[in-house]
């Protein structure tokens, strides 16, 4: 007999993955609903729809402005982690500039000069050496990606000294994060994009340019602004980018069935 499970269907990943976008397009359709009503009947007047049609219509403009606004904080997203890379980036070269010994050597009095030396230093080799965390993340990692290829794919690790460079090109392809943990929660983008639908509505009906309902749709982006900031202090945290690509590659390594098997088929003995 063939079954139907429904809520395996409904709440299937790919199936949550558009619903969030109609919560930031249907705010912004029934914000403009309730702000100027009069100008939305006469603009649905003569085309004299029926009421079931205007309703996919409006789900459907609903769906497309969502996703415009996602869009519009994805975009967000990608300039603060770009400014963010750039910003390391200039770090790292101004602190190996003025530690270089070549291009300024190491100053005499007053003491203190040395001491700020010192501290450029230190944060210098923090960002370049790794740390004892970092190094057993690594080892940790290094450990699945050897259960991955032996169980998963059926190929021999390479050589702990001799494959440097074949580690090198396994560690870019296993473990990769998903696309979903750099964007960060969906539900959490879908309510950004809301306080930005809300504004939006707001610029369109100046009825809107309440107290309280900018207060609202401001609260809803500083809230998905702290989010994404702390979302960009996971990806660039070297610790961090290698616990969640651990946490990723252990996600890849198939459940061992064989000693669950050999228990169910071992013998049960008779007691004395």
């Amino acid at each position: 007999m063939i079954t139907f499970d429904l809520s395996k269907s409904l709440f299937h990943p790919r199936i949550l993955d558009v619903v969030p976008p109609f919560m930031p397009g249907l705010f912004f359709e029934i914000s403009l609903l309730f702000a100027c009503p009069q100008q939305v009947n006469a603009m649905l007047g003569p085309a004299r729809l029926e009421r079931y049609l205007q309703i996919v219509i409006a789900v459907f403009l609903a769906f497309v402005f969502g996703c415009a606004f996602i869009a519009w904080v994805r975009l967000i997203q990608s300039l603060l982690h770009s400014l963010t890379r750039l910003v390391i980036r200039i770090r790292a070269g101004v602190l190996g500039y003025f530690t270089n010994p070549k291009r300024f050597p190491p100053p005499m009095p007053p003491q203190h000069m040395g001491r700020f030396r010192q501290f450029l230093q230190k944060s210098h080799m923090a960002t370049m050496l790794p740390s004892p965390e970092l190094r057993a993340l690594q080892q940790a990692w290094g450990k699945a990606c050897v259960r991955v290829l032996k169980l998963k794919y059926g190929i021999d690790p390479p050589e702990p000294m001799t494959g440097e460079s074949e580690w090198g090109a396994w560690q870019s392809v296993l473990g990769l994060p998903k696309a979903k943990q750099y964007r960060g929660l969906i539900l959490v983008n879908a309510t950004h994009a809301t306080g930005w639908a809300g504004l939006a509505a707001a610029r369109i009906a100046p009825v809107l340019k309440v107290s309280a309902y900018i207060s609202l749709c401001e609260f809803f982006i500083a809230y998905g602004m702290i989010a994404a900031l702390w979302e960009l202090g996971r990806w660039n945290t070297r610790n961090s980018v290698w616990t969640i690509r651990l946490y990723s590659l252990l996600e890849e390594i198939p459940q061992a069935k064989e000693n669950s098997n050999q228990e169910e088929e071992a013998p049960l003995e008779a007691p004395e």
